[in-house]
């Protein structure tokens, strides 16, 4: 059995890298409202992890007659040292790892040997720290522009902002663009204030070109052995700030052949080798993890005004809404009711989070 855990706050706790940690409060409210939302895309027979806070979603009925309908059950995290005693086989699926996550779960009764380890932690919040993009970068071959850099000063960073115009800057650890800023239309002097904030609290800055782009999109991948897995492509939309608003609940031949082409014209879609880029892509990530990680993993992307594509914005180093939009696209093919239900609660196509805690 699959156990699912919807926790949000996981590059928080990677940015934290201690076992005890409490994040924001809107966060962890959001965390608890959003308890039940993997029943969207778990499997038939998986289960649910349900958070100790309790907090009232208007939507909590009908994801929990869907459930039911589906054979999802829902588990109390009190619950769960009970599961273990009485069921083998279980696989603990969260939304992304950190030391936190593994803490409280050992202290709600899962045992020691069916976590991953504490130096497997260490190791993803390495991984998922934004440097590992120039690693990457690197082994993919990637155009020079598209490359990051990583500051440890506000000198070094104030001077690439000089050189270069309209710069967008990133903390180390950070998601769905929060900890995310452009220079263009801000002051000097608050452009410093918050490269030195987070340079004092993170350790350093990474820093790239600010493009015009034209779509955004992840390729999302399973990671197992060593070996990456590619899974289809899954359009997404951001602010002018680079924070993240929805995905498209697409297939990735609905994405191939109805999304791209309408931001492409004619002429320019010939020349994208999307197969060159996804074999080129698992190459560089199987260089760039080797056995250090296994689980979910999506790679942002996307394309300028100039038609060129950067192969790699971001590495998650988790479960994405990417990913899960690609899932309930692939299931909603599948099964008339299921697709009827992810119709009513996300019209449009758009797996907007919003929608489920309004």
């Amino acid at each position: 059995m699959r156990l699912h855990l919807f926790n949000p706050e996981t590059e928080y706790a990677l940015a934290s890298g201690n076992a005890s940690y409490t994040p924001p409060k809107n966060v962890a409210e959001m965390a608890a409202r959003l308890s039940r939302f993997p029943v969207l895309y778990a499997d038939k027979g998986d289960a649910v992890i349900l958070r100790d806070e309790n907090f009232e979603n208007p939507l909590n009925h009908l994801l929990e007659e869907f459930a039911r309908s589906r054979n999802i059950r829902f588990i109390p995290s009190c619950s769960l040292r009970n599961l273990y005693r009485s069921q083998k086989g279980i696989d603990v699926m969260p939304w992304g790892w950190n030391r936190n996550l593994r803490k409280w779960l050992f202290e709600k009764g899962i045992p020691d040997d069916s976590l991953p380890s504490e130096e497997r932690m260490a190791g993803l919040r390495g991984l998922a720290h934004r440097r590992t993009t120039i690693k990457f970068h690197h082994n993919y071959g990637s155009l020079d522009i598209f490359h990051p850099k990583e500051f440890f000063s506000a000198e070094q960073a104030l001077d690439f902002i000089d050189r270069h115009g309209n710069v967008c800057f990133k903390a180390p650890w950070s998601s769905s663009g929060r900890g995310v800023f452009f220079t263009e239309g801000f002051n000097r002097s608050n452009v410093e204030q918050r490269i030195r904030g987070v340079i004092r609290n993170q350790g350093s800055i990474m820093a790239e070109y600010a493009f015009s782009r034209i779509l955004d999109f992840g390729s999302e991948w399973d990671y197992l052995e060593g070996k990456a897995d590619f899974k289809g492509f899954s359009p997404l939309f951001v602010s002018e700030k680079g924070k993240y608003i929805y995905n498209l609940i697409v297939t990735n031949d609905e994405f191939l052949n109805d999304v791209l082409p309408r931001y492409l014209s004619g002429s320019y879609e010939k020349d994208f080798d999307l197969h060159g880029i996804i074999e080129r892509q698992k190459e560089a990530l199987q260089e760039t993890i080797d056995n250090e990680y296994e689980g979910p993993i999506g790679i942002d992307m996307f394309i300028t005004s100039d038609y060129d594509i950067n192969p790699c914005v971001e590495i998650n180093f988790r479960r994405t809404m990417g990913r899960v939009a690609l899932d309930i696209a692939e299931k909603s093919k599948e099964d008339s009711l299921y697709d009827s239900f992810i119709k009513s609660i996300f019209p449009g196509k758009k797996l907007d989070l919003s929608r489920l805690i309004k």
